[in-house]
């Protein structure tokens, strides 16, 4: 379930300018993310609300519904092949801030980094789950995540509904530290390809020209109020 520390309902990215090699994660408002393949491929973008539909409820998505996401093809892997990277390089970082992964099977690592690419600390993410499911089956197993970052799948089937699909739900991830630059997801082992699924919100942040505007009206406000005899 979301985590109670959640502090503002996300505006989910619509992932656009979509190639092979990655795509750009983009708001209606304020800077965007790009996401880079390293030895993986991004295989597509899917929309909202297409495929699946999620239990509880994800905030900021439509009841039962999904953000949209990124489909990316992990391609046979060995340890320590970097698949894919989030950059947030201007993008500012805040309690609203959360990524996510689903539909995992094999063994991955998450790394956080700076801006010089030194690691920053995991052990202050807050995980949610989430199930998810399809028209044949329901991916329903929790990600765990070590101080590593090491994410391994908790293989109990939690939906209640006689799944036996061995795969991960979606897993948010939230409170990042405020000088995390890049998101890593890492192979964390010798392992064949498999297609996951990518996810980035943040909370909407206000375009320069809105936020002169709504200055310069304060500013003329406070004229008027002083010039009142």
């Amino acid at each position: 379930m979301l985590s109670a520390n959640a502090n503002a309902v996300p505006e989910w990215t619509e992932w656009v300018d979509a190639s092979s090699t990655g795509a750009t994660a983009s708001f209606s408002q304020g800077p965007s993310a790009m996401l880079s393949m390293g030895t993986s491929l991004l295989s597509s973008v899917k929309a909202a609300d297409s495929v699946f539909t999620a239990a509880p409820d994800i905030p900021g998505a439509s009841v039962g519904g999904h953000p949209s996401y990124a489909l990316v093809s992990t391609g046979d892997s060995n340890a320590d092949d970097i698949l894919l990277t989030l950059d947030l390089t201007g993008f500012p970082i805040d309690p609203g801030t959360v990524f996510g992964f689903a539909d995992m099977f094999f063994d991955y690592r998450i790394e956080l980094l700076d801006a010089a690419l030194n690691p920053v600390s995991v052990d202050d993410l807050i995980l949610s789950h989430f199930n998810l499911f399809y028209p044949g089956g329901i991916a329903d197993y929790d990600l765990q995540l070590a101080s590593s970052g090491a994410l391994t799948l908790n293989p109990v089937h939690d939906a209640n509904q006689g799944s036996t699909y061995p795969h991960s739900g979606l897993t948010l991830f939230e409170n990042l530290p405020e000088n995390t630059r890049f998101v890593r997801l890492v192979s964390n082992a010798t392992q064949s390809s498999e297609g996951i699924q990518i996810y980035f919100g943040a909370n909407p942040i206000p375009e320069p020209a809105t936020f002169t505007l709504t200055v310069g009206a304060m500013a003329v406000l406070f004229v008027l109020r002083s010039r009142r005899p």
